[in-house]
């Protein structure tokens, strides 16, 4: 009975001893939800996720002037490359401008120009033989060289300088036609080749030859 008794009060004196133990408090204290927090969660679960809503919207925006400013530097980045090409180019085009006229400036060039081209002599009889002179000037930058003329047939002979004729100097191209065999409209042609541009031109005799009985 003694024992039973001593056995009973170890009990109670453990079981005292561990209910005023202030770690054990702590530990069930730490393990138990704080009832303010559970009861403002229980009360209103919609703001819990409202708040982490808003926070996320607020990283975005946090982020969003970040992309806004890396495109529009990618911008200014394109817009002076652009910017950057074209006066290259135009740049290049004005050398290429200024490079053909300079080119254009020093190319020395004859220019042959007549006075007037054809002659029309008129009406004549067969054996007539009609003479004229074709006047020219050379309004080019260098010598004017005649070096062939050509007529379109036997009947025709031109003459013409053999020296070099100098800038705004002028000259002359003799035609000799004689009628001889000749009957109606008459056109006889004579070609020059120069060092001209163009390189050949062409002086022309007109007119009618008719028979010695027409009145």
């Amino acid at each position: 009975m003694k024992n039973f008794h001593f056995l009973l009060f170890v009990f109670l004196f453990a079981f005292v001893a561990c209910q005023g133990d202030p770690a054990t408090q702590e530990r069930e204290v730490a393990d138990s939800p704080t009832p303010k927090v559970a009861t403002a969660v229980a009360e209103n679960p919609k703001s819990t996720a409202t708040a982490e809503a808003s926070a996320t919207m607020a990283d975005k925006a946090s982020d969003k002037p970040e992309i806004i400013e890396f495109y529009v530097e990618e911008d200014k980045k394109k817009s002076s490359a652009t910017s950057a090409k074209s006066s290259s180019s135009t740049k290049s085009a004005d050398k290429k401008t200024t490079a053909k006229k300079k080119r254009s400036a020093s190319k020395k060039t004859a220019k042959m120009k007549f006075e007037n081209d054809t002659y029309a002599f008129g009406i004549i009889k067969p054996g007539d033989v009609i003479e004229h002179k074709f006047e020219f000037t050379n309004t080019g930058n260098t010598d004017l060289v005649i070096t062939n003329a050509e007529a379109t047939c036997g009947c025709t002979q031109p003459s013409f300088p053999f020296i070099p004729i100098p800038p705004g100097e002028k000259g002359y191209i003799g035609v000799k036609y004689d009628s001889t065999g000749k009957l109606g409209s008459q056109k006889p042609t004579v070609t020059l080749t120069t060092n001209a541009y163009p390189k050949t031109q062409k002086v022309y005799l007109e007119g009618v030859v008719i028979s010695k009985m027409s009145n």
